[in-house]
């Protein structure tokens, strides 16, 4: 027989065709198991419920999300670091988590008003690393934030001042800490219209 009659009649016939489908089978299974083990991965990695974490302590997260009135107030939260640590650092605070992600364009998104870097403030004001007061506080958009560190000891707290909310939707910002470990604040502030909205899970 011809090669290629031979070559023809095999692709068309029913054995090769179930091979091919069998192998395309065989394929779609072993990415469906591998995406499966990868997402098992991904969210064992993020959700550890027996364990609380980052400097919020929180459960399956690092991140703390508190909601407050529309009224201007001030609150002190507590941190957990390290001994070891000496400050707890405030390293972002911008207008939304999802641009913590991207290290590389701070500057770009600081100069667009997107984000504050507090090394710019305290560089400023002639400090050469992060100040270990309450004093030093950092100024972005509605909310002022500030860390202090107690000495030898694996507590802190965050300060976070906030300005009335004079408009008609909500407003978030988050706060980025990170030294030996990291923690992020999101806070939400929901307009006058919508007091009765805010969750009672701030501090008191």
């Amino acid at each position: 027989m011809n090669k290629r009659i031979s070559d023809t009649y095999m692709k068309s016939s029913p054995v090769y065709s179930f091979r091919r489908k069998s192998a395309k089978s065989i394929l779609f299974l072993i990415g469906l198991l591998l995406a499966e083990g990868l997402l098992v991965t991904s969210c064992s990695e993020e959700w550890d419920g027996d364990k609380a974490q980052g400097y919020f302590q929180t459960l399956g997260s690092k991140a703390e999300f508190l909601d407050v009135s529309a009224e201007a107030g001030e609150m002190q939260i507590s941190l957990t670091g390290t001994e070891t640590e000496s400050v707890v650092p405030i390293v972002s605070i911008a207008i939304g988590r999802e641009l913590m992600g991207s290290e590389h364009l701070w500057d770009d998104y600081e100069k667009y008003g997107w984000m504050l870097q507090p090394a710019t403030v305290y560089k400023g004001a002639g400090y050469s690393s992060y100040p270990n007061t309450l004093d030093m506080e950092y100024q972005f958009d509605w909310v002022k934030c500030a860390t202090y560190k107690y000495p030898g000891s694996t507590k802190g707290v965050l300060q976070v001042k906030y300005e009335k909310n004079t408009g008609t939707e909500p407003r978030t910002i988050t706060v980025y800490l990170r030294n030996e470990d990291e923690g992020y604040l999101v806070l939400t502030q929901w307009p006058e219209d919508e007091t009765d909205a805010v969750d009672d899970n701030q501090p008191e």
